[in-house]
């Protein structure tokens, strides 16, 4: 089970880290083709950067749960530590 959950948190890391670089590829494009639209028209323009910018945002939510969530997968859980005082001591 546990090679499971890092195989899966491995895979959920990669997809977010190409999801991430579209994104990233995607603002650029957005915003060449908004001043490419503005000037043809300011109102279409403007909504046009506006749904642009509040669907890559979305995007960027997605993407920031999906790393989130594949680093949770490859976590360890931590080992209950002894404390000093019970070491000694037999029950």
């Amino acid at each position: 089970m546990k090679a499971v959950k890092k195989i899966l948190g491995i895979l959920l890391i990669i997809i977010g880290a190409l999801l991430s670089l579209s994104l990233i590829v995607g603002i650029l494009k957005a915003l060449m083709q908004s001043i490419g639209v503005l000037g043809k028209s300011t109102y279409e323009g403007i909504g046009f950067l506006f749904g642009t910018f509040i669907m890559m945002v979305i995007f960027g939510i997605i993407i920031y749960f999906i790393f989130k969530y594949g680093f949770k997968l490859l976590k360890t859980k931590a080992l209950p530590q002894d404390t000093i005082d019970d070491i000694g001591l037999t029950k």
